[in-house]
């Protein structure tokens, strides 16, 4: 259980910290958007984000952000 823990924390950290493309000085944790981070049971890492407004036209680039 302490690995899950460890690993959703990095996971959750990570996601946290990546920068907005549009203000690049705020990252996802500072908007607020990040949602949700899951560690699955097969391992796989699972992130929800609510941009700002519908319609966002950076939501593509946060996506790939994070999964990168």
């Amino acid at each position: 259980m302490v690995a899950v823990t460890e690993e959703l924390e990095r996971a959750r950290a990570a996601a946290a910290a990546v920068n907005d493309p549009e203000l690049p000085m705020l990252t996802l944790h500072d908007l607020g958007i990040l949602r949700r981070v899951r560690v699955e049971e097969d391992g796989t890492v699972s992130v929800w984000i609510t941009p700002t407004y519908s319609g966002c036209p950076a939501l593509a680039e946060m996506r790939a952000d994070v999964a990168r």
